[in-house]
């Protein structure tokens, strides 16, 4: 079977190459365009197993919980100009405010404060929307249910979205479902996976690499998804600090919107170890004038605590700003 693959795929690049295509049309597309037709068989029966199979076992939706308010249960599709470069980023980033812009050019402290794992309880994304400010960026699970009705109201309520890219990781007893990507198969094996969970979300800025997953650990394979994400015009947000050469930070011999965390919070620990955390957080902040924090929100008293360190680090006179503003483009 691999081998008939291989050999279709080799037919149908050979075939792509004789077309006359627009500028904007890379060798890239090409590759993915004929693996695609190539693997078309094998793709519809993964497809077919995903939407057959229930939510990961770290996911329980609370579906009947109360809700968002939701205004687009079918939002407009978005345009994105195909000539663009990263056109999902650049479209989807939050603008700048006068204070924020003034904040990154003077070096005064900031603060980029991503909230991760979201999607699972829209009890939760409703308190975010009522508590948090909207320059948080929120990074919604690639396996959220009714992904774009989520998005569209964070979205026009002002907050940047980011997808969480589902990965082998190296937690134990995880079940990270059946459409993560592996670091033990080679980019033609995991492209359909990959684009299996991205593939008609909306309002996405980039798409996030969690703490402990193992992509990282093949530079061959995340360079090749790392660059494919760019080609189809989204930024990367790796929180994994696995230290990369310089070509990762660049795509088509221009700077990419790779963008590195600093800090992933562990909140699964009392509150008085939390508090204690986001202290040193904060020295760390006023130290180094520019820090990105990730963190995942279970409960509603893990974020009331974060509500009011956000609040005490604005009354400080650090500045809050999106990821996107951390791209060094």
């Amino acid at each position: 079977m691999k081998a008939i693959l291989k050999n279709n795929l080799d037919l149908i690049q050979g075939r792509l190459k004789t077309i006359p295509f627009p500028p904007f049309i890379t060798p890239l597309h090409l590759r993915r365009a004929s693996m695609g037709a190539a693997t078309g068989i094998v793709l519809t029966f993964l497809l077919t197993l995903f939407i057959g199979s229930s939510p990961t076992s770290y996911e329980t939706f609370d579906m009947d919980s109360e809700i968002l308010p939701l205004t687009d249960i079918f939002p407009k599709q978005e345009v994105i100009d195909p000539s663009l470069a990263f056109g999902h980023f650049v479209t989807n980033k939050s603008p700048l405010s006068d204070e924020q812009t003034k904040a990154i050019n003077t070096d005064t402290p900031r603060l980029t404060l991503v909230v991760t794992d979201l999607g699972h309880k829209k009890s939760i994304l409703k308190s975010i929307m009522e508590k948090l400010p909207t320059a948080t960026t929120l990074s919604l699970s690639s396996y959220t249910p009714i992904f774009n009705a989520i998005s569209a109201p964070l979205k026009n309520h002002g907050f940047e979205i980011w997808l969480t890219l589902q990965t082998n990781t190296s937690e134990k007893n995880v079940d990270n479902g059946s459409a993560a990507l592996t670091p033990i198969n080679d980019f033609e094996t995991n492209a359909p996976l990959m684009e299996a969970q991205i593939k008609g979300k909306a309002h996405v800025t980039g798409l996030m690499l969690s703490e402990r997953s193992l992509l990282t650990h093949s530079q061959l394979l995340w360079g090749e998804i790392s660059t494919d994400l760019f080609a189809e015009g989204y930024g990367v947000f790796d929180t994994t600090q696995k230290p990369l050469p310089s070509p990762f930070f660049y795509y088509d011999k221009k700077p990419a919107p790779y963008i590195t965390g600093d800090i992933t919070l562990d909140t699964n620990i009392s509150a008085v170890q939390m508090k204690a955390r986001l202290s040193e957080i904060k020295d760390r902040i006023m130290t180094e004038k520019n820090l990105v924090l990730s963190l995942s929100i279970y409960t509603p008293s893990t974020l009331d605590i974060l509500v009011e360190w956000v609040n005490s680090l604005q009354s400080d006179g650090v500045t809050l700003i999106p990821l996107s503003a951390q791209a060094k483009l």
